[in-house]
């Protein structure tokens, strides 16, 4: 009786299958984000968060080329999911490589973003994060760049990085060194002059 009754009670388990699934044609793969402040929010522009996201696409020969996709909200998750209305689809920030800070945002605390990307299980830990050196992250992306810019910017850090002439940090780093007492965090700042020769 009992074997029926456990038998029974772990059936329904097993063919219920995932219970946040998502079929992979319902994603959208984001290479990655530029976050910004948005100090004069309009009708147009609502919340103090400005998100630049780029959405990978194919084009018709099959090659990879990004597309930019400009969002607001007065949280990171309400700026994720305006992008995804934009879109059209959910876009999968397990993908993303990069996170890109403006300064004006990083000069205000991290903080509150950082608590954001902590509760958003969409978010790839060992992404990067930097700040955009002297102003908004968003001003370094062009509308109509050929290739994925957020992929060729993860290059250019990599680059800097083995060539030391840039740090670099990943998210679950930066938000252990803000838990951890008595030590000091820091997010490297970028700018496109940072990716330098020898």
């Amino acid at each position: 009786m009992k074997k029926t009754l456990a038998l029974l009670l772990l059936v329904p388990l097993l063919l219920s299958g995932c219970h946040d699934y998502v079929d992979t044609e319902e994603l959208a793969l984001v290479a990655g984000g530029a976050i910004d402040l948005n100090d004069r929010p309009t009708q147009e522009k609502p919340g103090t968060l400005h998100l630049i996201s780029e959405q990978v696409v194919s084009d018709e020969n099959g090659a990879q080329k990004g597309r930019l996709i400009s969002s607001y909200g007065y949280a990171l998750d309400q700026a994720q999911a305006n992008a995804d209305r934009i879109a059209g689809i959910s876009l999968y920030w397990n993908h993303a490589k990069v996170f890109l800070v403006g300064e004006p945002l990083a000069k205000q605390g991290l903080n509150e973003l950082m608590g954001s990307v902590l509760a958003d299980p969409r978010v790839r830990m060992s992404s990067f994060l930097m700040v955009a050196k002297g102003g908004d992250a968003g001003a370094l992306f062009e509308k109509d760049a050929d290739g994925v810019q957020f992929f060729q910017l993860q290059e250019k850090i990599d680059s800097a990085y083995q060539s030391r002439h840039t740090h670099r940090i990943a998210l679950v780093k930066f938000l252990n060194d803000s838990l951890e007492e008595g030590i000091s965090r820091c997010c490297p700042r970028w700018s496109p002059g940072t990716a330098r020769r020898p």
